[in-house]
């Protein structure tokens, strides 16, 4: 359910969307809100129960 919050929330304040980071192995947007520097992450790697 994270991911579509933050894809709801990206779409509704026009922010753009995310693209594929194979450093990170993730989907990242960076942007600026009330210039502040802010980086939405979406991890595509799996993470166990413990990480």
């Amino acid at each position: 359910m994270g991911f579509v919050v933050l894809d709801t929330f990206l779409s509704q304040n026009e922010l753009g969307e995310t693209s594929y980071d194979n450093k990170y192995k993730a989907e990242i947007l960076k942007t600026e809100i009330n210039d502040e520097k802010v980086i939405f992450i979406k991890p595509m790697e799996f993470m166990n129960r413990s990480g």
